[in-house]
């Protein structure tokens, strides 16, 4: 492994004059009522105990009373509140567009990276993987702020982001490793990174043009290379099939006649070419993944052939493979590594820094 010397900046003016402390995460989007826990909550002058929330003609009620608001503010008096079963830190924040009720959750970014580093990985693997997940979920976040900061909300709870599922499931180990690396970023050329992350890369990482419709250019700090970490995991090898004739009613194309996969020089398909009488239906193999389920195509990085009447796809690795290798950060953390280290690895000519406010 290329030895990389970092060091340990911090940031002052630069990053406190481009954020708060704060970041606002979309719980969900509701059609209907949303059920809340009955809690004491601060709105405004008053203290209220609500059980329902739901949106009318562009203004919230809570419990039956018209707010008369688009958007309010609801900050628990305990610290903390339950959405649908499920706990959070810092205050509620519910708005509407006339159609849909959005639940955003309004909370320190420490205590929102408590939230997500159980979901994101393994709580019982080694404390120097947790920190490095833990300083790569945190400068996903601030970036994440930059690029949405004139938004309703910064970025939401799912996969699409990164998975937060609040206070409710939060663990000793994974807390431990947000508050020992608290403030630290990585950047790069002074610019916070947007730091993917996935659980393997297979052995080989992928470039972000591999997957998505951007340049290399925008993620210079995101390369494809060889990453021996991430062999010897469970995602080495796997396998998934579908019938041809399914294929082509899920793509609409009428009988096929073949499937061309178009691979990047890393190996990952880049596309794939359903050609039937009708013409042909083309699609990205990230798109193609996600359509067809990411549990069941793992990664972009296979093979493809057609054996009867049968698509096979044999494939290593989970995940879009970009940026952070989680199970290689595990690797390397077995072996004595440490999460700057790990970090260093897996993003490259970056340094760390540290966020004062």
């Amino acid at each position: 492994m290329k030895r990389t010397v970092f060091s340990l900046l911090v940031l002052f003016g630069l990053f406190s004059s481009l954020f708060g402390t704060d970041i606002k995460v979309l719980l969900s989007v509701e059609k209907r009522a949303v059920s809340l826990s009955g809690e004491s909550f601060s709105f405004g002058r008053y203290t209220m105990a609500p059980r329902r929330a739901y949106a009318v003609d562009g203004r919230i009620f809570v419990d039956g009373v018209d707010t008369g608001k688009w958007f309010i503010e609801l900050t628990p008096r305990e610290g903390f509140f339950t959405v649908e079963g499920r706990s959070y830190r810092g205050s509620l924040l519910l708005a509407t567009d006339y159609l849909f009720l959005y639940v955003i959750n309004k909370v320190d970014i420490e205590s929102y990276l408590k939230g997500v580093l159980p979901r994101e990985i393994v709580s019982t693997w080694p404390e120097e993987s947790l920190k490095a997940q833990a300083v790569a979920a945190r400068t996903y976040a601030y970036r994440m702020i930059k690029d949405n900061g004139t938004k309703l909300w910064h970025l939401d709870a799912s996969h699409m982001s990164q998975v937060y599922g609040g206070k409710t499931g939060e663990t000793e180990p994974t807390n431990r490793a947000v508050d020992e690396t608290r403030d630290i970023v990585l950047t790069y050329r002074g610019e916070l990174l947007t730091a993917f992350y996935h659980a393997s890369s297979g052995g080989i990482t992928a470039r972000p043009s591999d997957i998505w419709k951007v340049t290399d250019g925008q993620y210079p700090y995101l390369k494809s290379f060889e990453d021996p970490w991430s062999l010897r995991t469970p995602h080495d090898s796997w396998e998934c099939r579908f019938e041809i004739a399914a294929l082509a009613r899920v793509f609409d194309t009428g009988p096929l006649k073949k499937i061309l996969v178009e691979y990047s020089p890393t190996g990952r398909a880049l596309s794939l070419e359903l050609v039937s009488s009708a013409g042909t239906f083309k699609i990205s193999g990230n798109d193609f993944r996600l359509r067809m389920g990411a549990s069941l195509i793992k990664s972009t990085y296979f093979k493809a052939s057609i054996e009867g009447g049968t698509l096979y796809l044999r494939g290593r690795g989970f995940g879009h493979g970009v940026g952070l290798s989680q199970w290689g950060a595990r690797n390397m953390a077995e072996k004595g590594h440490s999460y700057k280290e790990i970090l260093t690895f897996y993003y490259r000519d970056v340094s760390l820094a540290k966020i004062r406010w």
